[in-house]
């Protein structure tokens, strides 16, 4: 009798480690899925800023040239073309 409640004893403890290994592995799987949910989102929140910032300053760089070539133009060439 004692000998079978032993063995039962250990098959609990057995499972019980077992299940509190799973526990575990789920709650890291979880809680690191989470912390690279929240990574990915700041690093494209970043990026997006990158690239608005790169496009706010393409965009200057062209209206300025645009600008500096029509400065650089003659006077009779506004005479013969529209530009607007």
């Amino acid at each position: 009798m004692k000998n079978k409640e032993n063995k039962e004893r250990k098959i609990y403890n057995y499972l019980l480690s077992i299940i509190t290994l799973l526990i575990f592995i789920l709650f890291y799987l979880f809680y690191f899925t989470l912390f690279a949910d929240i990574c990915s989102a700041v690093s494209s929140g970043i990026r997006g800023g990158f690239f608005k910032v790169s496009m706010a300053r393409l965009n200057i760089r062209v209206r300025n040239y645009l600008f500096g070539s029509l400065t650089r133009q003659e006077i009779g060439f506004f005479d013969v073309t529209k530009t607007g």
